[in-house]
């Protein structure tokens, strides 16, 4: 059993930490929870950090929300969750200078209309309602952090430091296809993966539940509580 242990929720790219509260309820009260927002719906950009303790980290993220982490950070986590993650956005792309150009269009629908932007991207996301979650558009950052997906890339070996690595994925995924996370399972042995044959990009808002189950079963229920199994049964 891992005591004294944190754990850390990190949204991806147009959503903010609302991401999680579906998941909330369900932590197990021994668990400190640290709900990271990087700043898309405020007034200034939030740059991800961990508390300074001995506890054990350990980190879920979704989409490019991996990216936020550093190299550093890597090395500090126990376990770790990659929900419709990438190494490398471009990375498996049949055209790879289409998909450069998808997010030059993308950056420059941000600065015409970032709303009408963030509720197309939520559409393709597989997502009914807006999230827009607040009518403050940090624009100067989603256009930023375009600009970092765009070319950042995650160096393997970082990754392969880490204990326990799960990773999720929707085999609906308009945005990035679950041929990522197969692939970047093959290259890291010690990891597992699960495919919901069902859902799209925003997993973790779609089918939460889904993936805690796997969590639980992959970590031992250390990370959740078993009232789970009661919202899943409403």
């Amino acid at each position: 059993m891992i005591t004294n242990t944190e754990l850390y929720f990190i949204h991806g790219w147009g959503f903010d930490n609302k991401v999680w509260d579906p998941w909330l309820d369900c932590l197990a009260q021994s668990i400190r929870a640290n709900i990271f927002d990087r700043g898309y719906f405020k007034n200034r950009k939030y740059d991800f950090k961990f508390n300074i303790s001995g506890c054990a980290k350990i980190v879920i993220s979704h989409s490019f929300g991996l990216h936020h982490l550093s190299a550093n950070d890597f090395s500090q986590i126990e376990m770790l969750v990659i929900i419709s993650g990438f190494r490398y956005f471009h990375e498996y792309s049949s055209n790879r200078e289409l998909s450069e150009k998808q997010i030059e269009l993308m950056k420059r629908k941000l600065l015409l209309n970032p709303a009408r932007l963030l509720g197309d991207f939520y559409s393709a996301c597989g997502l009914k309602e807006n999230r827009i979650s607040s009518a403050l558009i940090n624009r100067e950052l989603l256009y930023e952090d375009l600009a970092l997906l765009n070319k950042n890339q995650i160096d393997l070996e970082s990754i392969k430091s880490i204990p326990s690595i799960l990773l999720l994925h929707g085999a609906e995924d308009n945005i990035i296809n679950h041929e990522y996370s197969r692939r970047l399972h093959d290259l890291l042995p010690h990891s597992k993966l699960f495919i919901n044959d069902k859902e799209g990009h925003a997993l973790p808002l779609t089918d939460p539940y889904w993936c805690i189950n796997n969590i639980q079963a992959q970590f031992y229920k250390k990370v959740f509580s078993n009232s789970v199994k009661n919202h899943i049964n409403r």
